[in-house]
């Protein structure tokens, strides 16, 4: 008979509350580069996740009611899409990038470049719901970027950095739309990292 109440009481009020993510990160503000920077160029953003690893809680209806946990599938085109995000931003705070968003020659322009940036989506947190209404949910992902020397053939810098997004209200975006919020913080806060912005301008 509780369950009963506690049932009904969820729906009348739109919704149970899902379970907290537990995980968070903050924004840092980019450091704008106002002087010339060595070339770079974005080659990808590969998924480093084990396919089929427990994330977190899959939810569904307005009510927002447990269905179970949430596994990682993966999404190349997704993923894919997150290189041209890197390379908006980068463009955006002054980095002299040599290729270009959507095309089809990036792999040839990243041989002019003297340094190549990669990252590894290495986790991922993410409680989701799921109703008519739309998406609502929230994302912590962190990203392992790690930058590469033409000239020396190396390995030159290596930074880890958080992403989070949480969207509150159903909308009509889905899993996608978390990831790229939340990936847009974590490019952010590369940008705003002391060492990469000194080893991009050093010597310049």
């Amino acid at each position: 008979m509780n369950k009963l109440l506690i049932l009904l009481c969820c729906v009348m009020l739109n919704g149970c509350a899902m379970d907290p993510l537990g995980k968070n990160a903050i924004r840092q503000i980019p450091i704008k580069n106002i002087n010339k920077s060595k070339t770079i160029s974005v080659i990808k953003i590969v998924d480093a996740i084990e396919y089929g690893k427990p994330i977190g809680k899959s939810y569904a209806g307005t009510g927002c009611f447990h269905k179970g946990d949430l596994m990682w599938s993966g999404g190349v085109k997704i993923i894919n899409h997150l290189s041209d995000i890197a390379r908006i931003e980068l463009e955006k705070y002054g980095y002299s990038l040599v290729d270009k968003i959507n095309s089809p020659f990036n792999e040839e322009y990243s041989k002019r470049a003297d340094l190549l940036l990669g990252g590894k989506l290495v986790d991922v947190k993410w409680n989701g719901c799921s109703s008519v209404k739309g998406d609502k949910g929230e994302m912590y992902i962190i990203v392992k970027w790690e930058i590469y020397d033409n000239i020396t053939r190396n390995i030159a810098l290596t930074i880890s950095t958080e992403g989070y997004f949480s969207e509150k209200e159903f909308k009509k975006f889905g899993q996608k739309e978390l990831l790229e919020q939340a990936f847009n913080m974590a490019i952010d806060n590369l940008l705003a990292d002391e060492a990469f912005h000194t080893f991009l301008t050093e010597g310049k």
